[in-house]
């Protein structure tokens, strides 16, 4: 299954969110979120992640609203 690296701001999300979704099974969508990097002060996250193709990550992406953000 391809890799992908997502980059993009925090926004609202918390550090429990972020364990959370690093430790969640693999979605409907075939996505599994397989590491996340992210840095508080400068508000970003790389996210890598397993999925099926690109359009699987964004439709993905659209559970935690970042669905104006470039993938």
């Amino acid at each position: 299954m391809p890799t992908f690296l997502d980059v993009h701001s925090i926004g609202t999300l918390t550090e429990d969110g972020l364990i959370k979704e690093q430790n969640a099974s693999r979605d409907e969508l075939g996505v599994k979120t397989v590491n996340i990097l992210y840095n508080f002060e400068v508000g970003t996250i790389y996210c890598l992640i397993d999925a099926p193709n690109k359009a699987a990550v964004k439709k993905h992406r659209l559970l935690f609203n970042f669905s104006k953000q470039p993938c």
